[in-house]
């Protein structure tokens, strides 16, 4: 009868959408994939051409570290406020062998991890490279709002300047493949507190309580940690069209070159001069 029919077409036509859906996911997955090989070779090209004085230089804001006890109340263990820190990791080379730096900076609680953060622990980590003779880097970080915005990068190209490292420009890796170096320090950072704290040597409760479980006992190799308090950050509009469609930025003099991946194609040029650079204050309190 036209009930059935009627049942028996909607269920056709409930069919075809569920299977366009997993059309357009497989599709999706399969561009994923893609992007994340061409990302992964572009990172591997830049590693196997440093040399002395330059640096791959990988931003990330870890996950935020828990306040840790050796012992506490039940009431305690709830409605915990975590503990912001960001991570820089640099790639260079010491004469012919590979050598890596790991930055901390933790900034505390309630910071917002925006542009203008990234901004100021940005300078302080290029600043600690340039004791290291580093003079040439590029950024690498993934897609987060904070990394990719045009404030930052009208930074970065002032930066150069006066900290006096050439930054040849920023690339981003596709979600959940590039990070790695990042992941892999603030791993090392968390196990070092868990264990001290564990051990009854300590307690994060403060960001500068973990700043000092950090930089007591056991000490983690070619790790430099910063404790940092940031104010005065303004939010900044000036934005670059379309920021989203591309994942490379070279510098340039006058221009940044926009390219949906580094090696491929000329790509567009984009004059900063139309952005605005982030604003803000960040005082070093603390550094080991």
């Amino acid at each position: 009868d036209e009930n059935s029919l009627n049942l028996k077409r909607e269920h056709f036509r409930s069919k075809c959408e569920e299977l366009e859906m997993c059309r357009r996911a497989i599709i999706e997955m399969k561009s994923h994939q893609v992007r994340s090989a061409i990302s992964h070779k572009e990172r591997a090209d830049y590693v196997d051409k440093i040399e002395p004085g330059v640096a791959l230089i990988t931003l990330d804001w870890a996950q935020k570290m828990e306040p840790l006890h050796a012992r506490e109340k039940q009431s305690d263990y709830y409605a915990k406020t975590g503990i912001s820190y960001h991570i820089g990791h640099a790639l260079t080379k010491i004469g012919d062998d590979y050598a890596e730096h790991l930055s901390v900076h933790i900034v505390g609680p309630h910071v917002p991890q925006d542009g203008s953060a990234v901004s100021m622990i940005t300078e302080s980590f290029l600043r600690e490279l340039k004791q290291m003779k580093i003079h040439t880097c590029l950024i690498r970080a993934d897609n987060a709002g904070c990394y990719r915005n045009g404030p930052l990068m009208r930074s970065l190209i002032e930066m150069q300047g006066t900290v006096g490292i050439r930054i040849e420009g920023f690339m981003y890796s596709e979600a959940q493949a590039g990070k790695s170096a990042c992941d892999r320090g603030s791993a090392s950072v968390k196990r070092k507190a868990r264990d001290d704290v564990a051990a009854n040597r300590g307690k994060v409760d403060t960001k500068e309580n973990f700043f000092k479980l950090l930089w007591t006992g056991t000490l983690l190799k070619g790790v430099s940690v910063h404790l940092c308090t940031i104010s005065g950050v303004k939010n900044i509009s000036s934005k670059i069209p379309n920021i989203t469609n591309y994942s490379s930025f070279t510098f340039e003099p006058t221009t940044i070159r926009l390219r949906r991946h580094r090696s491929i194609g000329d790509g567009i040029l984009f004059d900063f001069s139309k952005l605005e650079k982030c604003e803000g204050n960040m005082e070093i309190t603390k550094s080991g």
